[in-house]
């Protein structure tokens, strides 16, 4: 059901503003009992305009800007298995070493920082 309504919502954006949009499903979802699902909705809909936009390009996070020549065996591997043809680069130094790619709805996470973490929580368990 919910992808129906966030289906529905795609459509009315390309021929209608999207406060008329937003008020529409606001409306359509209260009138039905399905106030509940008025976040959902606009979250998988956020999601679906942000993956059409960047459809073919990854996002790679470095934890160094000197990084990029180091990692680049690794950066084209990963995109190579997302299938992705062109990506960019940001640098997050609180990711401490490694790198993350996003790339459409999928994330790849092989930084330092979410290894930390992972070992953190386990040892607190």
């Amino acid at each position: 059901m919910k992808d129906r309504y966030i289906k529905a919502a795609r459509e009315a954006l390309n021929t209608q503003p999207i406060d008329s949009v937003i008020e529409g499903l606001t409306y359509t979802l209260r009138t039905r009992g399905h106030e509940k699902l008025l976040i959902p909705v606009l979250r998988g809909l956020m999601c679906e305009i942000k993956n059409s936009e960047s459809s073919n390009k990854a996002h790679v996070t470095l934890a160094r800007a000197d990084a990029q020549n180091i990692e680049a065996n690794s950066i084209a591997k990963l995109l190579t298995t997302l299938g992705a043809k062109d990506y960019d680069i940001d640098v997050d130094a609180s990711l401490i070493g490694g790198m993350r790619v996003q790339y459409q709805n999928r994330v790849i996470d092989t930084s330092f920082k979410k290894k930390l973490i992972h070992l953190y929580k386990t040892v607190i368990q």
